[in-house]
């Protein structure tokens, strides 16, 4: 769970250990994007350094 200003708590799901390097995905998934012309989301992620600011919320 994690507090979502305004909105309460929000559950963060992910079954980390169902998936190979699941935790390294979701660490990826927090800090960058996949570019705006993979419609598909399988290349590689771009950081962006604006979405690591909500991580010090997260428990």
């Amino acid at each position: 769970m994690v507090d979502a200003p305004g909105t309460g708590r929000i559950l963060l799901a992910h079954p980390e250990g169902r998936e190979k390097d699941g935790l390294r995905t979701r660490a990826k998934h927090l800090v960058a994007s996949h570019a705006v012309t993979d419609s598909y989301k399988t290349g590689p992620r771009i950081l962006k350094p604006e979405k690591s600011l909500s991580l010090p919320a997260m428990v």
